[in-house]
């Protein structure tokens, strides 16, 4: 598999690159209510607040699938 999930222990968070774009995903305290873990991007010029980020999930696998399947249908329309 060419892409996969790694740990960024500076920066406390799952990282997924392709090319000049990641996501990450990081822990969140247990007292908070909207998720355990908060997904964001970095590298993708013109996110906005149609793209809902930062995203929040309750399961990391589903957080991790789902933003990186959101990684690669994004990145397909990069020019």
């Amino acid at each position: 598999m060419p892409f996969q999930w790694t740990y960024n222990a500076a920066d406390r968070c799952h990282e997924y690159r392709v090319g000049h774009a990641i996501v990450t995903l990081e822990a969140r305290p247990a007292y908070c209510d909207r998720g355990h873990w908060i997904g964001k991007v970095f590298g993708i010029d013109g996110i906005d607040s149609g793209d809902s980020f930062p995203r929040y999930y309750m399961d990391e696998a589903r957080a991790k699938l789902e933003m990186s399947e959101w990684l690669h249908h994004r990145l397909k329309s990069e020019p």
